[in-house]
């Protein structure tokens, strides 16, 4: 029985000490969907296994990188003010769409 009790406690140490050094990984992709969508992806999915994730990006990946539930560093917020990537996202939708974006009448 005390055999017993000892391994157990082994395990339970060792257990909580693999579980306290997971890896901090990170993470740094441009801000369009074609780039988010997996790195995000991925992310969560080393969240979900312990790990810390962060992001770093401009501004603009910042709400898809929130809501992965990664953590996010900011980076070269001044040369990318938010907002600054809609322009690649509308490139993006027609290269995948093969087709033109109309301007809206205002």
């Amino acid at each position: 029985m005390e055999a017993n009790t000892l391994a157990r406690s082994l395990w339970r140490s060792s257990h909580l000490q693999s579980q306290t050094d997971m890896t901090h990984f990170g993470i740094i992709c441009p801000a369009s969907a074609g780039h988010l969508n997996p790195m995000t992806t991925l992310g969560y999915e080393l969240n979900k296994r312990g790990h810390r994730v962060t992001l770093f990006g401009i501004l603009d990946a910042q709400p898809k990188t929130v809501a992965a539930g990664l953590d996010f560093w900011a980076i070269g917020e001044s040369e990318y003010p938010l907002g600054v990537n809609r322009a690649a996202d509308i490139i993006e939708q027609v290269v995948s769409t093969g087709k033109p974006v109309l301007a809206s009448k205002n």
